[in-house]
């Protein structure tokens, strides 16, 4: 997360340069050829690009200083207004169109990164998703295949969930999941990925982990989990199944799968245990 927030504010950064090289030079243009060469619609191009990449606030900066050049370059020529009002037209109009980009624009992106969020992510409890749990176990399977080294995938299921939507709602079972969330997040480590596949089963994908590594990280998630249950005042546990690959599997599916049955064998022996078993 630090890594990606570091390239956003760079990315940003660029974008405001550029702007502003764009912004100086559209007006230096339009300071030399005067009249003979309206150039005013070209100040949309810096202020929808900072729009974009920095937010509406920025824009708005941007729009404010795109008015000032394209007004100010009529006085400063030498050509002024033979009626005030004629001034505060334009630079009613020149501001209004430049502000209403620049507010277009960023609810666009921000409505664009919303809808990448929805596709991505959990919307309940803001881990990652099946899909892309799926991705990310895909790019690995391909790591896996180049180096030789093992990862592991674990797979957890809360145990008596339904019992808890039944005796005390929907709304304290999604409750439950969120808790859940929070604890499996912070028990993983950076390099990991925790998923919800759906309803109260979730996923952890840990690479170049083999099965002490993999033990290790999935003992301390359960019991994080499970203290998490009883703060909360549920009588629920986790049963988890953790694969450790370190032969080749078919596929991402086929590697879910292997974990997914290990998960159910604790299930069957009576839940609130785990399960590894190491492919090779």
């Amino acid at each position: 997360m630090a890594i990606r927030r570091h390239a956003w504010n760079l990315t940003r950064n660029r974008a405001k340069f550029t702007a502003a090289v764009l912004l100086l030079g559209i007006a230096a243009i339009d300071y030399v050829t005067d009249v003979e060469l309206r150039v005013g619609l070209f100040y949309l191009v810096p202020v929808v690009l900072v729009a974009w990449s920095a937010g509406w606030a920025w824009g708005a900066g941007y729009a404010c200083t795109a008015t000032a050049c394209s007004v100010g370059r009529g006085l400063i020529g030498g050509h002024p207004y033979s009626h005030p009002m004629y001034f505060y037209y334009e630079v009613t109009v020149t501001l209004m169109v430049l502000l209403s980009a620049s507010y277009l624009v960023s609810k666009f992106r921000l409505s664009q990164e919303k809808l990448t969020t929805l596709a991505r992510f959990d919307c309940l409890t803001g881990l990652a998703n099946r899909a892309t749990f799926l991705e990310r176990l895909d790019l690995e399977l391909a790591r896996h295949r180049r180096f030789r080294r093992p990862f592991s995938l674990a797979i957890l299921d809360c145990d008596n969930f339904k019992a808890v939507n039944d005796s005390q709602g929907h709304l304290a079972g999604d409750r439950l999941l969120c808790v859940a969330a929070a604890a499996l997040r912070s028990a993983v480590r950076k390099t990991d990925l925790a998923c919800r596949l759906g309803g109260d089963e979730f996923a952890v994908l840990l690479p170049e982990t083999d099965a002490d590594g993999a033990m290790k990280v999935i003992d301390g998630a359960v019991r994080l989990l499970h203290e998490a249950m009883a703060r909360g005042g549920w009588a629920t546990s986790f049963s988890a199944g953790v694969g450790v690959y370190e032969g080749i599997p078919l596929s991402a599916e086929a590697a879910l799968t292997c974990a997914d049955r290990l998960m159910y064998d604790v299930k069957r022996a009576g839940k609130c245990g785990h399960k590894i078993e190491v492919f090779s």
